[in-house]
């Protein structure tokens, strides 16, 4: 609603500053905008008697904040995701990632990243405000998938040409493995024997794969 305050006006023409016009001398109007964005109006008033006339103009936002935001929504175990906001007509931004490992999981940038450190579902709160003070509110669950993890043990270590070295699993959360023995062989047995026809030290490689798709990698030096 416009309020006028005019005085010693005979007609008053508002200007609504989205190409419509108040030309019925109705002294306070009510009007609904179907536009967003920056408006100018301006109040024109008409004295009949002494021919002048006088406008003065004021300007606002027309806004409609409506948040939303793109981020993956799960990983594995630490999990640094780039929240990613896509909102309409923000101005400021206020978000919860929904870690409950910690009260330190808000920020107040558009576009944060966050590492969760702790496996588990976490429901991320995003709310935005506009520069009228208006907020719109999205959530979105972000699951964070646990990690394996690598390690074995080699013996012999050191060991003779052509003497079988007996790799043997020590990792956990593991579903599948894979192995390079530095040697250009490779296995995916959980705990396989190698023996190597040269001489040398060889850097062998475990990489295990949970039932997530979730991964770790260890080398270890067989001598």
């Amino acid at each position: 609603q416009f309020n006028s305050t005019s005085a010693g006006a005979d007609s008053l023409v508002l200007d609504f500053g989205d190409g419509t016009f108040n030309t019925l001398n109705v002294i306070n109007p009510v009007h609904t905008y179907l536009i967003r964005g920056p408006v100018v109006v301006t109040l024109t008033a008409y004295n009949y008697t002494t021919g002048c006339s006088h406008s003065a103009s004021a300007s606002f936002t027309i806004a409609e904040p409506i948040a939303s935001f793109s981020a993956p929504p799960k990983g594995c175990y630490p999990f640094t995701p780039t929240f990613t906001n896509t909102s309409q007509d923000a101005s400021a931004f206020w978000w919860n990632f929904g870690d409950l490992a910690t009260l330190a999981d808000t920020d107040v940038v558009a576009n944060p990243t966050y590492t969760y450190n702790t496996p588990g579902q976490n429901i991320v709160i995003f709310i935005i405000t506009d520069v009228n003070g208006c907020k719109d509110t999205i959530t979105q669950m972000i699951t964070v998938n646990p990690s394996p993890t690598a390690e074995f043990t080699a013996s012999p270590n050191p060991a003779f040409m052509g003497q079988n070295v007996n790799f043997t699993d020590q990792s956990s959360g593991a579903a599948t493995w894979y192995w390079t023995f530095g040697d250009s062989a490779n296995s995916t047995q959980q705990s396989p024997a190698h023996s190597y026809t040269l001489g040398g030290t060889y850097s062998v490689m475990q990489v295990v794969t949970n039932s997530f798709g979730c991964t770790d990698t260890i080398w270890h030096t067989i001598v």
